[in-house]
């Protein structure tokens, strides 16, 4: 498999510990390698690679390369995800290019040690609650969602000898996210979920919670409307904020071409309402990551603030 991860971010060590320690061979890979599609393409071919493990926002971006898919990559036989939310777009599109693949799901923060829970997605699955799931607790682990409310949303919460000891010299953090509840230490993962039969599902961080004009707004919901639009590729939206209040929405997608702001804001108005519209829609050539693949949202709010976008016209 590829060491896509880099060092510092805590998904490394499931590459290293798990699958060294199950006698895999992991290889290497730079980051000059991942931002380059071909060179990352014609290693994972020369070195017959079978395991694909990154966060979503990584395997997008090599969604767009043609070569990204079952006949180019025939030795792939599993993909796993975890770090952020897995769009179904990306899930679709990936059944599509590596149909006899397995695709997991994971979620669990660095202060459970990495991975609580895990799930093979299947299409029967994804058919019957048409979202993503993020699975069921590994053993000896509980996980629960703390004061649900009328829809069933709350906090997820996580309880288990692999939680952390706590925050190194931070007490004050310590007593926030690590206490007791029904006598048994608990972390509190400030991500929102909700449980259907069992299965648990990931509804977004408390931090892309935003209120503005009065209402409370998820980002990622319209991020995800904006990815069903035809054209769009990807899409990733930001709360704007000023002494800690936020002020504004923007939007940011990639697409073959910078597409008509109005079509676009149209388009969203038939599926959101109108507090949810955003301020500003950007065109990108692309959606910058961090060093940890994921979304770069301080990038982003860089990016517009000084307008780096109009550097695409």
């Amino acid at each position: 498999m590829l060491n896509v991860s880099s060092l510092s971010f805590d998904f490394a060590s499931f590459d290293e510990y798990l699958l060294l320690g199950l006698g895999a061979t992991l290889i290497s890979v730079t980051t000059d390698d991942i931002k380059d599609s071909n060179v990352l393409i014609e290693k994972t071919i020369s070195e017959k690679v079978t395991v694909w493990i990154s966060t979503p926002s990584l395997v997008y971006l090599y969604l767009t390369e043609p070569r990204f898919n079952s006949e180019y990559l025939p030795d792939i036989h599993t993909f796993v995800f975890a770090g952020e939310a897995l769009p179904l777009r990306t899930f679709q599109q990936l059944r599509v290019r590596f149909p006899k693949a397995k695709i997991w799901n994971a979620f669990g923060p660095s202060e459970a040690t990495n991975l609580t829970t895990s799930i093979e997605l299947t299409d029967e699955i994804i058919e019957k609650y048409n979202a993503i799931p993020i699975g069921f607790p590994k053993p000896n682990s509980e996980v629960f969602i703390h004061e649900p409310d009328e829809e069933g949303l709350g906090e997820i919460c996580i309880v288990g000898n692999h939680l952390s000891p706590g925050y190194l010299n931070n007490e004050i953090l310590n007593r926030e996210k690590f206490a007791l509840l029904n006598g048994k230490r608990t972390y509190f993962s400030g991500d929102q979920g909700y449980s259907q039969n069992n299965l648990l599902f990931y509804a977004g961080r408390n931090d892309d919670m935003v209120k503005l004009h009065g209402y409370r707004i998820e980002l990622d919901d319209i991020s995800s409307v904006l990815q069903d639009f035809t054209e769009i590729n990807n899409a990733t939206t930001i709360g704007l904020k000023n002494k800690g209040e936020t002020k504004k929405i923007i939007s940011f997608y990639t697409a073959e071409i910078n597409l008509e702001k109005q079509i676009i804001i149209n388009f969203l108005r038939e599926k959101l309402p109108e507090y949810m519209i955003p301020s500003d829609i950007i065109f990108l050539k692309e959606i910058p990551l961090n060093t940890s693949g994921k979304v770069d949202k301080k990038r982003l709010q860089e990016i517009y603030t000084k307008k780096e976008y109009e550097l695409n016209l």
